[in-house]
């Protein structure tokens, strides 16, 4: 029954094993179903479904933290340009640098 796991690719086996195992915490719901083995496959299924819902949610989640960092770095280079306007960085000068200049003089 077990042989055909041991021809998996390792990391792959880490992967069914840590599944199987997850899956096996639903067993009492399974058990009860004319064909188990089937069941626990659903059960496997709908636990990846709901990590990748999880993952798709960090990911919104993350973008809009960047757009939102994005937008506090353009209205921080607005601000820059207003109190120092013959010191605005150049497009291709490195803005890390040219912010670091304006921190050090304050």
């Amino acid at each position: 029954m077990h042989d055909w796991r041991h021809k998996l690719d390792p990391v792959l086996k880490e992967y069914l094993e840590h599944l199987v195992h997850e899956s096996s915490s639903e067993r009492k719901a399974y058990a009860h179903s004319k064909k188990p083995g089937e069941a626990q496959l659903w059960v496997a299924l709908a636990m990846l479904a709901r990590e990748n819902a999880q993952l798709k949610q960090e990911n919104k989640s993350f973008k809009e933290l960047a757009l939102t960092l994005n937008q506090k770095y353009k209205f921080l280079e607005k601000v820059m340009r207003e109190i120092n306007p013959k010191k605005v960085p150049k497009d291709n000068e490195d803005p890390a640098k040219a912010l670091k200049d304006v921190l050090r003089k304050l």
